[in-house]
């Protein structure tokens, strides 16, 4: 077991797990909004701070994992590798991040806010404190540009490479030159020499050791495929545990024809596009690159659970079939708008017909591995993320969405952990 007690790395030896695991708010999972929250409670120096990280808790963190040209998604033991399926006969594993800092460190590092829309949505139950007037200055007081932790950098808004899609903007990311700035960064580090503040890693807790942990508050934050299951396996949080998760399906588009990304970019993150389909839901539509050049098309998903993996059925419905053709259509189309890109791995004969795209797309169906839900507000925790019924238990991170944002969730992320912090 190793931990940070005053920023040093060391080993804890000699003491038994209980004579460690005790404070007044115990934090299980060392993720984004886990990492957020630890950095904010532990301002009051009179409230001691636990946090628990299964995997590697170590700073400063490997180069690999902080170079923000690269994807470390599945990358060895800085993450989960979980089970499920993304349709029916399309098993699929699912990656979350399992080093401090959580997804964090192990996403795209894109960084956009979830709109209006989606607080107008969650706060009917969440509360005022979910309101956009509220949430929209604390977005904005996360971005080292307002005075906050996070810098948010893009590319050059007259770079070549966003010229090429139609539409687009800069894909905003959480870095500072070719350094991703994850939560454990921006937060976590300069929190470290609190004496108040521990950080415990290589504890991969269960029902048993929670229940035996000695502290006034347990908040999970474990992220929406680990907490809904210690959530269900202690017995707390009632039928909504592990049900409505939501996530943005995918499909990947090859193109030619787009320029080169500069050898010197900070980033593999070109432009981004969001788009209003007929039903009313979004579309994203982003470029990448390293090894790139690459179009990720995502879409509003079907709801999902967690059974005995996470379980989504993508393509169950017409309508859901009907938002995915729509979207790799009009991706397609602004790829090759101007006639100097072309998609090379679907061709114009399966696009012009329904039956032969739902068949490819079938066969190329991925995800943006931005599952959320599963201890959702309103069913699950109250806005201040307590347990309904369970009160000294609450849950700080993307599983307390009752939807997934229409833009990528790690922004939100971060602001979960701070907005549960301001409930305490």
């Amino acid at each position: 077991m190793w931990c940070h007690t005053n920023g040093i790395e060391c080993q804890a030896e000699g003491d038994t797990v209980n004579d460690q695991l005790r404070a007044d708010v115990v934090i299980v999972g060392g993720g984004t909004a886990g990492c957020v929250l630890a950095a904010r409670l532990s301002e009051d120096p009179a409230r001691s701070v636990l946090l628990l990280e299964a995997g590697p808790v170590s700073l400063p963190l490997p180069d690999a994992l902080l170079d923000a040209r690269r994807v470390p998604g599945a990358v060895g033991e800085a993450s989960w590798s979980i089970p499920g399926r993304l349709a029916s006969g399309r098993p699929y594993a699912f990656s979350r991040g399992r080093v401090i800092g959580g997804s964090s460190t192990t996403n795209g590092g894109y960084f956009l806010h979830a709109p209006r829309a989606d607080f107008e949505e969650w706060s009917v139950n969440a509360g005022s404190a979910w309101s956009w007037e509220a949430v929209r200055p604390r977005q904005l007081a996360l971005e080292a540009g307002h005075g906050g932790p996070v810098p948010v950098e893009t590319l050059p808004a007259d770079d070549p490479v966003i010229a090429a899609l139609p539409g687009a903007m800069p894909t905003p990311s959480n870095r500072r030159g070719r350094t991703r700035m994850n939560a454990a960064l921006t937060h976590l580090t300069p929190a470290l020499g609190r004496p108040n503040l521990r950080i415990v890693g290589g504890v991969e807790a269960d029902a048993a050791l929670i229940r035996s942990l000695d502290a006034g508050e347990i908040v999970f934050a474990a992220g929406s495929l680990r907490t809904p299951r210690l959530l269900r396996d202690l017995g707390i949080g009632g039928a909504g545990v592990g049900e409505g998760l939501d996530d943005h399906p995918q499909l990947i588009l090859e193109v030619e024809g787009w320029p080169e990304l500069s050898p010197d970019a900070p980033t593999w993150l070109g432009g981004v596009v969001h788009a209003v389909l007929s039903d009313g839901s979004t579309a994203e539509v982003l470029q990448g690159f390293l090894p790139g050049p690459l179009c990720f098309v995502s879409t509003r998903g079907e709801r999902g659970r967690l059974g005995d993996g996470v379980e989504f059925d993508h393509l169950a419905t017409a309508a859901a079939r009907a938002r995915l053709r729509e979207a790799v259509r009009l991706a397609v189309g602004l790829v090759e708008g101007d006639g100097r890109a072309r998609v090379t791995n679907v061709d114009r004969g399966t696009l012009a017909r329904d039956s032969s795209l739902d068949a490819w797309i079938a066969a190329h169906l991925g995800t943006s591995q931005h599952a959320c839900g599963g201890a959702a507000i309103g069913d699950v925790v109250d806005g201040a993320g307590r347990v309904i019924g369970a009160e000294r238990y609450r849950v700080a991170d993307t599983s307390i969405l009752p939807s997934a944002p229409r833009r990528g969730p790690a922004a939100t992320a971060f602001l979960i952990g701070e907005l549960i912090a301001a409930a305490f």
